[in-house]
């Protein structure tokens, strides 16, 4: 195991010890599940999930969950938006158009971006913090 910073995934894909351990040319799964929406857009949240998708074989898939503001009321996001601004990240929400945008280039699987829940519920429930997710295939 090791530790590294998506916001710098230049200094990840320059260790050793990741290619020892994954072989990119082989299909993979990336996983980006609750950690954009504490990366601001001056770090660039789109740039490291590219950086990793580069790196994917054609049949990887990336899989992203992130807070949404469609559909989450105001007052929740400002609630959220408190209790993080001290925090050492912010909380960042996105809408589902800008959550779509970290899947460029990549097929969305079906169901296609929706409510985490929705993945496998049976029933969609009306949370009151949205948090959305997703699967893209690399081809």
């Amino acid at each position: 195991m090791f530790h590294g910073d998506i916001r710098f995934p230049g200094q990840i894909f320059a260790r050793q010890d990741l290619w020892n351990a994954i072989d990119f040319s082989q299909p993979v799964g990336v996983l980006f599940v609750a950690v954009l929406h504490f990366i601001p857009a001056e770090d660039d949240p789109y740039g490291s999930v590219h950086a990793f998708c580069a790196q994917m074989a054609p049949g990887s898939f990336l899989a992203v969950s992130h807070i949404s503001s469609d559909g989450t009321a105001p007052t929740v996001m400002t609630t959220i938006r408190d209790a993080y601004r001290t925090a050492s990240a912010p909380a960042v929400f996105r809408s589902l158009a800008e959550i779509e945008g970290f899947f460029a280039d990549l097929e969305i699987v079906h169901p296609g971006i929706v409510e985490v829940s929705a993945w496998r519920a049976r029933e969609n429930r009306n949370p009151a913090l949205r948090i959305l997710g997703g699967v893209g295939a690399k081809q």
